[in-house]
């Protein structure tokens, strides 16, 4: 705080940052060159704002998250070790570099930012929000007609599966906003939770993605464990909405019904096969598995080159040693969670993870990874500094 009053040019550190990072929150899903600008961009106002303080301020915030840094680099060394080892040619080292800049940096960006109060969780939650908006908004007269749930939806994304992940999230969001107790405008912060989860809820559904439905069943469930005796009257009423919506959804449209039919019968759509073909592929090289390309391998007995799951993704690239590195970074990253038991890092780390169990990867995908990168800062920093009302900095 002391330092903030000694810098006058402080606050406009602040709005340049929180530019930054509200303009590459909304334009991710897109995927486009927006994205890739508002993230140079972000790293662009991170500098400056490294500049404009004591290097004592930057080596403060590295030790103070030391232990994931140097996790993070081991992760990023066994990738070159295992990419020479297997001899692996430009994508590889292309990923690894990717890795490295646009997830660890921005992880480490995001962290100092933070730290020194030039971002805050409050403002990350409102940028959130906005995305969520701006994805589902222009589709509002689809969700009110009922013709959204004719084929699977994806929205502005490439993917119904990449759009169940964010409409998964939109739910998750929407429920901590309502249990929010401490923010202002109580009517109006349930009315705009309220709209979050029903537009979220039925992208969501018209998504069709199984994966969506099971991690946020377990996000869920994760959440209440925290949450439930201090927030009921506010939880209770909202799941049931969301439970009775979600039931009429299900008895009135063709596919979602035909999805969930699918769920229960448990068809895996291949993911066994590709599992199976995965396990005796990393039994192969145990140790430091294949590398960072790995879609040859794949192809050479199946016809997916993605292993759609987080974890076999790990164990087929890097082999048991980075699968170990990479378990003890989550670790690292929910521990403080568990110790100060915030609800809302945990619950939305377990929804990714349950998502991540049945597709994307731990390093290729960047709606996966910008996502885990920003539930990483959720984790890592104090739930109070959720507050809305919170005096400001």
């Amino acid at each position: 705080m002391e330092t903030h009053k000694q810098k006058p040019e402080a606050p406009n550190l602040k709005t340049a940052n929180s530019g930054a990072f509200i303009f590459m929150v909304v334009s991710l899903p897109f995927d486009g060159a927006m994205f890739h600008f508002s993230s140079f961009l972000l790293f662009v106002t991170a500098l400056l704002s490294l500049s404009s303080y004591k290097w004592v301020a930057v080596r403060q915030s590295v030790e103070k998250f030391k232990a994931i840094h140097w996790t993070f680099l081991a992760i990023v060394l066994l990738m070159c070790l295992s990419n020479l080892l297997n001899q692996q040619g430009l994508e590889a080292w292309d990923t690894t570099v990717k890795f490295a800049i646009r997830y660890w940096l921005m992880l480490a960006a995001l962290l100092y930012l933070l730290d020194q109060k030039l971002l805050t969780l409050r403002f990350i939650f409102f940028a959130l929000l906005c995305s969520v908006a701006i994805q589902l908004l222009p589709f509002s007269p689809l969700i009110w007609s009922g013709d959204i749930f004719e084929t699977r939806f994806h929205g502005f994304t490439s993917n119904p599966n990449v759009m169940g992940l964010y409409a998964g999230l939109g739910i998750m969001i929407g429920v901590y906003l309502a249990a929010d107790k401490n923010s202002g405008m109580p009517i109006l912060r349930l009315l705009i939770a309220l709209a979050v989860v029903l537009l979220s809820g039925a992208a969501h559904l018209a998504s069709g993605s199984r994966a969506g439905w099971v991690a946020l069943i377990g996000g869920l469930a994760c959440y209440m464990v925290f949450e439930l005796r201090r927030n009921a009257k506010t939880i209770i009423p909202m799941l049931a909405f969301l439970s009775v919506a979600t039931a009429y959804i299900f008895t009135q449209f063709s596919l979602p019904k035909q999805r969930l039919e699918l769920l229960l019968k448990v068809y895996p759509a291949l993911r066994d096969q590709v599992w199976q073909n995965s396990y005796k592929l990393f039994i192969e090289k145990p140790i430091f598995g294949y590398g960072l390309d790995t879609r040859a391998a794949l192809l050479q007995n199946h016809q997916v080159y993605s292993e759609h799951n987080i974890f076999l993704s790990v164990l087929l690239a890097l082999g048991l040693v980075g699968f170990a590195a990479y378990c003890f970074l989550l670790f690292l990253i929910c521990w403080p969670c568990l110790k100060k038991r915030d609800a809302i890092g945990l619950s939305a780390m377990t929804y990714l993870m349950g998502v991540g169990m049945f597709a994307f990867d731990f390093y290729r995908d960047q709606h996966f990874m910008i996502c885990f990168v920003i539930v990483c800062t959720l984790c890592l920093f104090r739930p109070e500094e959720m507050r809305w009302n919170k005096p400001s900095d």
